[in-house]
């Protein structure tokens, strides 16, 4: 029940394909992770914490906000976007440290099974909006097999011999 696109990313294709995305439908940039039950807004999808990147992050259409669920884990001390049941992307950047890349991807789900064992769509307006994301995100990168691959990223592979993992 949910959609997928499998990509590598250098930090210069996210801001790129982050700015390409922001042309064609707006989004909130959500943190997986919140102190609180509301969920924690960060300005872009290039966080860093402790003096290293955040990999995941939610995106969410500006009137969906209050519709992200958050679910408690008491143990850790936080709170976390309930990816199933909120009208979110989920955002993995890919790790990158110079030489070596590992795979990202944006994931939604469009319907998910209710607590009383019936199948809930997710909203329309949030199904037409990931569609767009999604569709946008695809015309601005390279398909490769079953992945893509950003214009920098495909550069730096060529350049520096280095490789992607995923």
């Amino acid at each position: 029940m949910g959609r997928q696109i499998n990509f590598y990313l250098i930090p210069g294709d996210i801001d790129a394909l982050a700015m390409e995305l922001l042309k064609a439908e707006p989004y909130i940039v959500l943190h997986s992770r919140s102190a609180s039950a509301s969920p924690r807004e960060v300005g872009s999808l290039d966080v860093l914490e402790k003096g290293h990147p955040w990999l995941y992050f939610h995106l969410v259409r500006p009137p969906d906000k209050n519709s992200v669920v958050m679910r408690e884990v008491p143990a850790q001390g936080y709170w976390t976007v309930d990816v199933l049941r909120s009208p979110v992307i989920e955002f993995t950047r890919c790790y990158f440290d110079g030489h070596i890349l590992r795979r990202g991807r944006m994931y939604y789900d469009a319907k998910y099974y209710g607590e009383k064992g019936d199948l809930v769509s997710k909203s329309d307006n949030f199904l037409e909006w990931a569609k767009i994301i999604f569709s946008k995100t695809k015309k601005n990168l390279i398909k490769t097999n079953s992945d893509y691959v950003g214009h920098g990223t495909r550069k730096w592979m060529e350049v520096s011999g280095s490789r992607i993992v995923q």
